[in-house]
């Protein structure tokens, strides 16, 4: 817990880069791509009772905070794909699936299903 306090408290009112990675691979062919992507992120200010609360809310968050929880109002902008900080770089999938012969909507692409046309 105390080093989630400390990243949040380091995180406030800060800005810092959120990489994210990934790789796709042809189980077939055995055919492996690789890329990631990068996108700027800018904490808002808050307060040592937040601090307090949101540190020990996000034990298991990389960075000590989840950017789609919806209570929580760490970020004050995103400069990039929103979710390369969530986790998973969708355009970059799209551009990876895509040299598969897979095309991915992600503009039908909601966090609980996603929808993907062969």
């Amino acid at each position: 817990m105390k080093r989630t306090r400390t990243d949040t408290r380091r995180a406030n009112g800060s800005c810092h880069r959120v990489y994210s990675g990934i790789a796709v691979v042809d189980a077939g062919t055995g055919k492996c791509l690789t890329a990631y992507e990068v996108s700027r992120v800018k904490m808002r200010r808050f307060s040592a009772e937040e601090v307090r609360r949101l540190s020990a809310k996000h034990l298991d968050k990389a960075g000590a905070y989840a950017v789609q929880e919806q209570d929580d109002a760490f970020v004050e902008k995103i400069e990039g794909d929103y979710f390369t900080v969530v986790g998973l770089p969708l355009r970059k999938l799209k551009e990876l699936l895509k040299k598969f012969g897979v095309a991915l909507d992600i503009k039908k692409l909601s966090p609980s299903t996603p929808h993907c046309v062969h």
